[in-house]
């Protein structure tokens, strides 16, 4: 028996993904959109699903775009020192579901915005968008551990042990 191994320089997964958080849920106009994203240092993948209200209809065609902005000093009117990422053009994965990856190289706070085009009018959508470190793992097992909260490794724990920890 042979085994081949072979390089990608790229792979792409479309969809929900393990981790994904819903980070937004809105109308806009006559779109219903929601986005969910693994928000962690990297390449942060983001699906994007727009649909008419009620499922009535899918959205087959429409461009969208996405951006982050991290604002350094929110006390420095000097926008020089921030960081912006972006604008991608997000592709098509299936009806009605749009996908970006934007490399995200710092935690914290980041404003996101979308801009959807479909045949009728073009809308921006902002929302707040918290980045974790990349070893967010690590830090919720140790913290978890120190409040007693967790007793091993790959411990189910609800999400409200999560809400307590501040994470930034």
């Amino acid at each position: 028996m042979y085994s081949m191994l072979m390089s990608a320089d790229s792979v792409e997964a479309h969809g929900n993904h393990i981790g994904d958080q819903e980070v937004f849920r809105g109308s806009v106009s006559n779109l219903d959109v929601r986005v969910l994203a693994i928000p962690i240092v990297g390449n942060v993948h983001i699906s994007i699903q727009i649909s008419y209200p009620e499922g009535s209809k899918v959205i087959k065609e429409a461009q969208v775009k996405m951006a982050m902005l991290k604002i350094a000093d929110p006390s420095n009117p000097e926008p020089s020192q921030n960081r912006v990422v972006g604008p991608v053009v997000a592709t098509v994965s299936e009806e009605g579901w749009f996908n970006a990856v934007l490399p995200i190289t710092e935690k914290g706070e980041w404003e996101t915005n979308i801009t959807l085009k479909d045949d009728v009018d073009a809308y921006l959508i902002e929302f707040p968008l918290t980045i974790y470190p990349s070893d967010v793992s690590k830090i919720i097992y140790s913290k978890l551990k120190q409040l007693k909260l967790v007793n091993k490794r790959n411990e189910k724990i609800p999400d409200s042990y999560i809400e307590k920890l501040n994470l930034n």
